[in-house]
């Protein structure tokens, strides 16, 4: 079978397959949906940022083991300043935290923040 093309870049032979569906009384058949939610490219890509960084967890200020599994509580995981069930973004602001700090803070939007580790000291 060969496929023709017209000028928009669309398929001839769709309308006559819809046509052909519709007298069967019959669905199209459904494309399989790209995964939702956390396996994003451009989400991964930022979660190995922040791990690249090794920042402190912004919630309990102690350093983050990267050599644990992902199960463990004290792994790295990438928390979302606001929430995404608050409204926040996939991509939204991202901070380094265990991933216990993580799930003990919930969907909470208010947190008190250890005070990041400076280099310096100040007076």
């Amino acid at each position: 079978m060969v496929l023709s093309f017209s000028e928009n870049g669309t398929s001839l032979l769709v309308k006559p397959i819809l046509r052909f569906f519709l007298r069967l009384g019959e669905r199209m058949p459904k494309r399989a949906k790209k995964p939702a939610g956390y396996d994003n490219r451009a989400y991964r890509r930022m979660r190995d940022r922040l791990r690249a960084e090794n920042m402190p967890c912004w919630i309990c200020g102690l350093g983050i083991d990267l050599d644990l599994p992902y199960t463990h509580p004290m792994s790295h995981t990438a928390d979302h300043l606001l929430p995404r069930s608050k409204g926040g973004h996939l991509l939204g602001e991202l901070r380094s935290a265990h991933r216990r700090c993580n799930s003990s803070r919930g969907n909470k939007t208010t947190v008190a923040a250890a005070p990041m580790p400076t280099t310096r000291k100040w007076l």
